[in-house]
């Protein structure tokens, strides 16, 4: 606001107020991407100016925005910060390793609103999917983005996969999380377990299916990806592959488009 080349190219272009700037750029932005037949996506803070009817909202200042977005017609994706920013701490600061602030619980992720409640139906057909985000400033390494990660990912996508609601309960029930596990394991110990815990049911036969068609194989196999480095690669595909074979496979839900 104070910068007086900003004021020179107000008057340049007949904006009366700042934001305004930020709504030229995203069209300029739009522009160059609609010449490589991409569409533009953008944070939230874009809805404060004018901005082409093509672009897709990316909401991630929570609920409000969402029902403004599609109020105005926009496509949007729900990545809201408050559930959905797993560089948040996942439990009591004290006991977990620095992050950028935040607590955000497994609880949170599984079971926070994510839409206004009030939403009407050609709203709801714009909300095109959920996005988790893991941002990296207080990661040093693989193993630290795995323990942010894991078990919430989890939680996440069942929810982003359209899996019937169940309750709290149900979820830590399917999921193997005994409730003796509880607060006084840390979160990426909570999810090696998970996984030991069905490799070990499936070798006894004593192992339950998920009852619902969520995405926890593919949760599990993401373990692949994000390997703790305290445990060898060998180990853990062993683990993954025991694990992964308890699960049906997922219904992939069409969003609207």
């Amino acid at each position: 606001e104070r910068s007086s080349q900003a004021r020179a190219r107000m008057n340049e272009w007949g904006l009366t107020r700042v934001s305004e700037i930020q709504g030229r750029f995203t069209t300029f932005a739009s522009e160059v991407l609609a010449e490589q037949g991409k569409r533009a996506i953008a944070w939230d803070e874009v809805l404060e100016t004018h901005l082409p009817d093509d672009t897709v909202i990316m909401n991630w200042r929570g609920p409000a925005g969402v029902a403004e977005a599609t109020a105005r017609g926009f496509q949007t994706i729900v990545a809201t910060s408050d559930l959905l920013y797993f560089d948040h701490y996942q439990a009591d600061p004290a006991d977990e390793p620095l992050a950028i602030g935040g607590r955000t619980t497994l609880e949170d992720v599984y079971t926070g609103r994510l839409l206004p409640k009030k939403m009407s139906a050609d709203q709801e057909r714009l909300v095109m999917g959920l996005q988790a985000q893991l941002w990296t400033e207080y990661l040093p390494d693989a193993g630290a983005v795995q323990y942010m990660a894991f078990p919430r990912l989890c939680a996440f996508a069942e929810r982003a996969w359209g899996s019937p609601e169940q309750s709290w309960d149900e979820f830590q029930e399917r999921f193997g999380i005994a409730r003796d596990f509880g607060e006084g394991h840390s979160p990426a110990m909570r999810a090696n377990r998970f996984a030991d815990q069905f490799a070990a049911q499936q070798v006894a036969g004593r192992h339950r299916r998920f009852q619902s068609d969520v995405s926890a194989k593919h949760c599990v196999g993401a373990f692949v990806q994000f390997q703790n480095r305290q445990r060898p690669a060998q180990a853990w595909r062993q683990h993954v592959l025991k694990a992964a074979g308890l699960f049906q496979q997922p219904r992939v839900v069409a969003l609207p488009q």
